[in-house]
């Protein structure tokens, strides 16, 4: 495994565990609104979700350069 296809499996990693954070904080908070409970910042949710998509882009670039690089 050369130093692309880790960076890739790191960037895929901080998507996935950024992004279910951002889901899962949106969820509780959607979950205790009714009750007039404050669980989570939105700010915070806001912070997750970037990173997640900021993982899935660097994901998509990596791939990019991987395919495009010569053997």
């Amino acid at each position: 495994m050369n130093g692309i296809e880790k960076a890739m499996i790191l960037a895929a990693g901080v998507a996935l565990v950024f992004s279910v954070a951002a889901i899962g904080m949106t969820a509780l908070q959607a979950l205790a609104t009714p009750s007039g409970t404050f669980v989570v910042s939105s700010g915070m949710i806001a912070v997750m979700g970037i990173i997640g998509m900021l993982g899935l882009a660097a994901f998509g670039l990596l791939w990019l350069a991987r395919g495009t690089r010569t053997k």
